[in-house]
C-alpha cells in the first residue's frame, strides 16, 4: 500500500511510524498489506493533488508547485518507491497553473489534467489562457513521455 500527501506547513510532519516525514511539503509512505509501515521518504515541496503508480511501482507525483516556495506550476515527480528520485517536470509561467490528476497506461505512459492562466507549454508548443479578467477557467489534458 502506498499513501502520497502533503503537508503544506514547514513546522508540521506526519509519522507513520518509521520517523517524520513532509519536513520538506510532499511524503510518501509504504505499507506492507496490514498496514504496518514498511519505510516513507520526503518528495520535495509540491503540494500533491494525485499520484499513479506504473508497471515498475514507481509512484508518480503531480501538483503544484517546486523545490522551496509555491510558485503555483504545475508539477510532476517520479521517485522509485525507495525514495530515488527518477525525473521532475515543471510546467507554466507566471501566472497560476495546477495539476490535478495522472493516469499511467499500460505502456507507460503518462497523461495528467490541470488548470491554468496565463501560458502553459510541455514541450509541445505553447497554449495559452483565452479568458480575461482575475478568472481564468482553461483545462488541459497532457502527454508527457517520460522514459
Amino acid at each position: 500500500m502506498v499513501l502520497v500527501g502533503s503537508i503544506p506547513f514547514a513546522s508540521t510532519t506526519i509519522d507513520f511510524g518509521g520517523g517524520p516525514l513532509g519536513a520538506q511539503g510532499a511524503y510518501v509512505a509504504v505499507l506492507d498489506p496490514a498496514g504496518n509501515y514498511l519505510h516513507g521518504f520526503d518528495a520535495g515541496g509540491m503540494l500533491v493533488n494525485d499520484f499513479a503508480l506504473d508497471a515498475v511501482d514507481n509512484v508518480m507525483l503531480i501538483g503544484a508547485g517546486a523545490e522551496g516556495a509555491i510558485d503555483w506550476q504545475v508539477s510532476l515527480s517520479r521517485y522509485s518507491l525507495t525514495g530515488t528520485l527518477l525525473g521532475s517536470w515543471s510546467f507554466g509561467d507566471a501566472a497560476v497553473q495546477e495539476g490535478y490528476q495522472v493516469v499511467v497506461d499500460t505502456a507507460g505512459n503518462h497523461y495528467f489534467t490541470a488548470a491554468f492562466c496565463g501560458t502553459l507549454d510541455v514541450g509541445s508548443g505553447p497554449i495559452v489562457d483565452a479568458s480575461t479578467g482575475s478568472a481564468c477557467l482553461s483545462s488541459f489534458v497532457g502527454f508527457v513521455p517520460l522514459y
